[in-house]
């Protein structure tokens, strides 16, 4: 900057891009990677049977399956996932 050159900076957030993974393909990476057996199995059940609705000024939409996107937020210790974040 101070030789009068151009300065520039890119920024990317990148939480969103929780919400578009796939359950079937992380879990297939994940088992490419070595989980396998009971804590494969463990990691599944945590991404599945997972439902949605919205509530906005008294209604409630229809409830909805959940195929994609990672949980955020406060994770309980024995989640699967929180043992990514130590």
């Amino acid at each position: 900057m101070d030789e009068g050159l151009l300065t520039g900076l890119i920024s990317i957030d990148l939480k969103k891009a929780f919400d578009t993974v796939d359950h079937e393909i992380l879990c297939q990476k994940r088992e490419h990677y070595g989980v396998v057996g009971k804590e494969l199995s463990w990691f599944k059940s945590y991404l599945s049977n997972r439902k949605q609705y919205y509530r906005f000024n008294g209604a409630d939409s229809n409830i909805n399956d959940i195929n994609v996107g990672v949980p955020q937020g406060p994770l309980p210790r024995s989640s699967p996932i929180s043992c990514l974040y130590k």
